[in-house]
């Protein structure tokens, strides 16, 4: 896994398959398009540089506060070349064009799974949505939720207990020390 924020970039990597067993999936969350100012070359590179099977989002794409920045959706559609996976985050679900996020996220190619459970390549992917009922895995496989909040991760184990989580929206991680 490469982590990557609008300052640097840092690769990480976790193996949960080999040979024709593993998958990469890159995971992406809070850009805020317009707010974050994202290098959006740098990170296109880093992540065509690592061929991913698909590209998981945990939301907080948009600034809730501001009209949506067309900047967003043409990096999406730059992705689109890779299965792009989308699920909301709080800036998404209650943004005043909500409705026109989803029908632009379709046009970018990147499929809302927010509420859903969606096979891909023997995994499971679920979105969870930011309010309402949490859906249940349909189906066998490995089972990768995608939240936008890590702090429902209690919660999720009890409900559809996934193999992994992949959240975003702390910003600065769960923990921070001195500041």
């Amino acid at each position: 896994m490469r982590l990557f924020n609008n300052k640097h970039v840092e690769f990480e990597t976790f193996a949960l398959g080999e040979g024709e067993n593993s998958l990469t999936f890159v995971h992406l969350s809070d850009l805020h398009f317009p707010r974050e100012c994202v290098d959006t070359d740098e990170l296109l590179s880093a992540i065509q540089s690592l061929s991913p099977d698909a590209v998981l989002v945990t939301g907080d794409l948009v600034c809730r506060r501001r009209p949506l920045d067309k900047r967003a959706f043409s990096f999406l559609k730059k992705l689109s070349s890779f299965p792009v996976f989308f699920s909301e985050g709080n800036h998404e679900h209650s943004h005043p064009a909500r409705e026109e996020i989803g029908s632009r996220l379709k046009e970018c190619g990147a499929e809302d799974i927010t509420s859903r459970c969606v096979p891909f390549r023997g995994v499971l992917l679920m979105g969870v949505p930011e309010r309402g009922e949490i859906p249940h895995f349909a189906g066998k496989g490995f089972k990768i939720a995608l939240s936008h909040h890590p702090e429902r991760a209690k919660e999720l184990k009890e409900k559809i207990s996934p193999d992994l989580i992949v959240a975003g929206h702390a910003h600065g991680g769960q923990f921070r020390f001195f500041g």
